[in-house]
């Protein structure tokens, strides 16, 4: 497992609350693949699969109760709520975090991603 799920849930409040005072808009490409990356991963976690493509859906490999798993890791991991409409129609880990994208504040996802990713598990 990759070590962002070792995230002590503390450091990941801190996180998600710096990440709310943030009020730049503006992410990059590489936000995007960190984005992507972290939503992957997600995919893996709730599929129980060592790897999967960004472009794989959802539903090739699980059904509404992975899904449902999926939602509350977005939730738990990056402070989103989605609803399984969101997931059926974004099933895969790279239109699921474009979605992501659009739905909140860029800055704040793209900060979240970047320290689950670079700063996050120990």
């Amino acid at each position: 497992m990759e070590k962002i799920f070792y995230v002590d849930d503390e450091i990941l409040s801190e996180c998600l609350v710096h990440a709310k005072k943030s009020d730049i808009d503006n992410i990059s490409e590489l936000d995007m693949d960190n984005v992507i990356q972290v939503v992957t991963i997600l995919f893996k976690m709730v599929l129980k699969l060592d790897f999967i493509d960004k472009d794989s859906e959802l539903f090739e490999y699980g059904d509404s109760i992975q899904a449902m798993k999926l939602m509350n890791l977005i939730e738990k991991y990056l402070g989103l709520n989605v609803t399984i409409s969101d997931i059926f129609l974004n099933p895969s880990a790279k239109t699921l975090a474009s979605f992501l994208l659009n739905k909140k504040d860029n800055f704040y996802i793209a900060s979240v991603c970047n320290f689950l990713l670079n700063e996050g598990g120990k």
